[in-house]
């Protein structure tokens, strides 16, 4: 019986879809199955796909019209008959060791979850660490509630128990599913472990998010507003860190929208999001600013009843930061 199911859903890959293909298919891990899932694609991914299926047994292809990436996943969860899975994404490739040591890594601390570190990558093939702010190597949700905030919630580089996503899904038609399901699967997993070493490479997307500006950022809002009705009746400890990262989400964006130069929907959008916080945490911090001295918290204050104040400061933080 294999181990590890790898779910690849592609769309449109062909340009990197060989290197994230050869880097799976040439794992030190042998025990693992490739389910790759054609969503749609209208370039040559599907003649590529069909090519590493007839050269390697451990890989099969599903293909069908274009449901999205959130459609492809929960497809893939299903077809997995392993104990374990994991997510890649087309245009990245990983390290051929990878699985085999998130692999030793989850059975040998019998943890839920094994998590790796990760490096971003250019065009160019230009590598920039991304360090996962976590100084410990098991934990879990319950026994250290800040990881609600602390974690990064990609699912591509970590390796799951399959039965985590028993009564979840990544949710369909909305951007930043990633956020919900996976933060999600870690109120469930009972141990999660660690490694610092960079086992994965992501394609940093020049085309990405942050180049475009489009409604579907109010979908955060979506997320948001799920994530806490599902840790509403969660332990207090649990309730406070997810205010954290109800705060600090709703910031980021605030800050990213207002960076695309669009004024009229950036304050359409801070605006919303100030609503958003008002109508879940009447009283709230921002997370930056929890070690602030006394001498604050008179403006944060008047910041957490006072529009005006609120949407001056995203204005003031994002240019700081430029």
């Amino acid at each position: 019986m294999k181990k590890i199911t790898i779910i690849v859903p592609v769309y449109n890959a062909e340009n990197y879809l060989k290197k994230c293909l050869d880097s799976l298919v040439k794992q030190t891990l042998k025990d693992i199955d490739i389910i790759v899932i054609n969503d749609g694609s209208t370039d040559k991914s599907m003649k590529i796909i069909e090519k590493y299926c007839i050269q390697y047994d451990n890989v099969r292809m599903i293909s069908r019209e274009n449901r999205g990436i959130s459609y492809s996943r929960n497809e893939g969860i299903k077809l997995a008959k392993t104990p374990y899975i994991a997510f890649v994404d087309s245009d990245d490739y990983v390290e051929l060791d990878m699985y085999e040591k998130l692999y030793n890594l989850i059975t040998k601390d019998e943890s839920s979850i094994a998590i790796c570190n990760y490096k971003f990558f250019d065009d160019k093939h230009n590598f920039v660490n991304k360090n996962i702010e976590i100084n410990c190597k098991i934990t879990s949700l319950q026994e250290n509630p800040t990881l609600i905030w602390k974690m990064d919630y990609m699912p591509w580089n970590k390796l799951y128990k399959k039965d985590l996503f028993d009564d979840i899904c990544f949710p369909l038609d909305t951007k930043y599913e990633d956020l919900e399901a996976i933060l999600k699967v870690f109120s469930k997993a009972k141990k999660v472990s660690f490694t610092n070493e960079h086992l994965y490479n992501y394609y940093l997307n020049p085309k990405g998010e942050t180049g475009t500006i489009s409604k579907t950022v109010y979908d955060i809002f979506k997320i948001l507003n799920n994530l806490y009705d599902y840790f509403y009746n969660k332990s207090k400890i649990i309730n406070i860190n997810f205010k954290i990262l109800y705060v600090s989400k709703v910031f980021v964006y605030n800050r990213y929208i207002l960076n695309t130069g669009n004024r009229n929907f950036s304050m359409e959008y801070i605006s919303t999001g100030y609503d958003q916080i008002k109508k879940h945490y009447k009283i709230w911090k921002i997370p930056y600013l929890f070690n602030s001295k006394t001498k604050k918290e008179f403006f944060l204050r008047f910041l957490e009843i006072n529009r005006f104040l609120y949407m001056l400061y995203i204005c003031f933080r994002t240019r700081k930061t430029n």
